[in-house]
């Protein structure tokens, strides 16, 4: 198809006239996302029972290959930890796939991009593995993370190409996500581990993301309405104001700081989602694809509240003596920061959607607008019309 055989782009589809629903990548991000949430909620039992020395090496278990050693016969501490990690690894498996399977819906021009690039990064790894001493896998890692962003900022912004760009974002994302939790053990950060709790939940909403956007509704042409509630500003405020929560939670875990913090945000957060969930329902016949986000973040917000006053409950007495952690109290607290992870990925959906569904405050544009004459610049919606 030529530029002149380019389907004009209307407002039913921001990012131009409908594409073709592929179940596939969806899929694949669906999995990806799966898998995902068991390995924050087990990284979540890690901080929970302090175990995240358990296993002092890294990318090692005890100086043996990961993969290969038995975990499920060692003591509680290393079995927990060991299964984060392993965890870790199909989470990064599936970004892979989700990755190249991305690229391969872009066609053959986004294919020898990707080939290049993985070519590049084994010229760059086996450079840096013969000059440094980070040895093959580190310097693999460090390689694929520098050509993966390269990569991804290639295609959003040389190519405008989206998919591919998101693809290549997630595994970029994931090996970032994987050297933060590598490089806590091997450093002995508790700083670097509260990092990398704060960034896990950031990886799971991008991963929630794509499921939304490779998903049947998106791909469909959905005419824009009104948005005089200003809802395609508050939807992503609200996802904002959940992430600030999250990274109050995460200080509060891993260093004891900010009780009243992360208290007084809990209240803001309940009181948010309540507004915005509300003006949500009470217009879904206006905008019925946002009601179910809406209620879901009704109900994860109630139980988080539940959740947050019950891990409170389990901590007590705080006289400052060190003590074992029960099982129970594993469970209530690992929960509670597993639930705020599906509390961010409701909010994000949210924010997708109003983004998609609701048009200038000033009244819905009509389906097929008559494009005018450009003063300036044609901007990238017009190109169709101006060539």
């Amino acid at each position: 198809m030529t530029d002149t055989d380019a389907p004009p782009r209307t407002e039913a589809s921001p990012a131009g006239s409908p594409s073709r629903y592929r179940p596939g990548p969806h899929r694949v991000a669906l999995l990806a996302s799966a898998v995902t949430w068991p390995l924050l909620f087990v990284g979540g039992l890690v901080t929970t029972y302090r175990v995240g020395m358990a296993v002092p090496d890294w990318p090692t278990t005890f100086g043996i290959n990961m993969f290969v050693y038995k975990f499920w016969t060692a003591p509680w501490g290393v079995y927990v930890e060991h299964s984060h990690r392993l965890l870790g690894t199909l989470s990064g498996l599936g970004c892979i796939a989700l990755a190249f399977w991305f690229t391969a819906t872009a066609g053959w021009r986004a294919w020898r991009s990707a080939i290049g690039a993985v070519l590049a990064a084994v010229a760059l790894g086996a450079v840096l593995a013969a000059s440094t001493g980070l040895g093959p896998f580190l310097s693999g890692i460090v390689a694929l993370g520098v050509v993966g962003s390269l990569l991804s900022l290639w295609f959003a912004v040389g190519q405008r190409q989206g998919m591919p760009a998101l693809g290549w974002l997630a595994l970029t994302a994931v090996i970032i996500q994987g050297a933060l939790g590598g490089y806590r053990v091997r450093l002995n950060s508790v700083d670097l581990a509260a990092i990398h709790g704060c960034t896990g939940q950031a990886f799971f909403a991008l991963l929630v993301a794509l499921c939304v956007i490779t998903g049947r509704g998106w791909s469909s042409a959905v005419p824009r309405v009104s948005d005089r509630l200003g809802l395609r500003w508050w939807a992503p405020a609200l996802a904002i104001l959940v992430y600030g929560q999250i990274v109050a939670g995460a200080l509060l875990r891993h260093r004891s700081l900010g009780l009243v913090i992360h208290s007084s945000l809990a209240v803001i957060v309940l009181g948010a989602v309540a507004v915005v969930s509300g003006l949500v329902l009470a217009g879904r016949r206006a905008w019925p694809a946002l009601a179910p986000s809406a209620r879901a973040m009704l109900a994860l917000v109630i139980v988080q509240v539940a959740l947050g006053i019950a891990s409170w409950w389990v901590l007590r007495p705080f006289d400052g003596i060190p003590r074992a952690v029960s099982r129970g109290q594993a469970v209530v607290r690992t929960a509670h920061q597993a639930n705020g992870a599906l509390l961010l990925a409701a909010s994000t959906v949210l924010a997708l959607r109003a983004a998609r569904h609701f048009g200038s405050s000033r009244g819905a544009p009509a389906p097929f607008p008559t494009p005018s004459l450009p003063t300036g610049p044609a901007p990238l919606d017009l190109e169709a019309a101006t060539r």
